[in-house]
């Protein structure tokens, strides 16, 4: 019998605008080198936010589509020469803050257009 996953690798995380990444060498400029190619990616959205002194990264995108491409850019994208450490992992972020974002502003203009419609008595919404 297989040996059970742990809980960690057994998480399936949903697609999301949002890529996560983690194992990134902070004795090294390997996080420069990660933000300078994912800058160049299409749809990405500056600024690279980064945590744990800059062990883990977070990049977004303008979709999911471009966030899945992206990733699938990253893989086997040699940086410092990490080879020996396992490679930087990526993953979608299980947060989705960008899609909350997302979610908030569309909200917003929503809530925005209602308030207009009251106002001037739109028949339209």
């Amino acid at each position: 019998m297989a040996p059970k996953p742990s809980f960690k690798e057994s998480v399936w995380v949903k697609p999301s605008p949002t890529l996560y990444f983690t194992n990134i060498p902070t004795d090294t400029n390997a996080l420069a080198e990660l933000e300078a190619h994912v800058s160049k990616l299409e749809g990405f959205q500056p600024p690279m936010r980064t945590a744990k002194g800059g062990a883990i990264a977070f990049a977004d995108f303008a979709s999911t589509q471009e966030a899945t491409t992206a990733m699938h850019n990253c893989y086997g994208l040699s940086i410092c020469e990490m080879d020996q450490q396992g490679g930087i992992r990526i993953s979608y972020d299980k947060d989705d803050n960008a899609a909350k974002r997302q979610e908030k502003e569309e909200e917003k203009a929503k809530n925005l257009a209602h308030s207009l419609c009251d106002r001037y008595h739109c028949k339209i919404c």
